[in-house]
């Protein structure tokens, strides 16, 4: 992919899910950071394969593999997502809260 200069500082994300709310627009949620984004975040959506990287704008890279082909096929349509970061699965379960919630740009190779 484009622009990832350096494949240490790439995060890979374990979990993650595209969902469409009843008006059609998307949000990303993925196991988040405990380190709060930057500014002007950016989802670089790969040319050739159903993955992506998340730019956070704080120059942290996180890798989103196995994207669901119908799902980047949707993010491929869209200019804009929200990002929702959760804390990692805990094994008690549970409720979850949101670490940090975003709208990033979509981009592509």
């Amino acid at each position: 992919m484009s622009n990832v200069s350096n494949i240490r500082d790439v995060i890979d994300v374990a979990e993650h899910d595209v969902v469409e709310n009843n008006r059609g627009e998307l949000m990303l949620v993925l196991d988040g950071q405990e380190e709060p984004p930057g500014t002007a975040p950016r989802l670089q959506l790969s040319g050739s394969r159903n993955e992506a990287i998340l730019n956070r704008g704080s120059g942290q890279l996180m890798r989103i593999s196995k994207i669901n082909p119908e799902a980047m096929k949707r993010l491929r349509e869209q200019e804009e997502i929200m990002v929702a970061e959760l804390p990692k699965a805990s094994k008690k379960g549970g409720q979850q809260d949101v670490l940090h919630a975003y709208g990033a740009l979509i981009a592509q190779d």
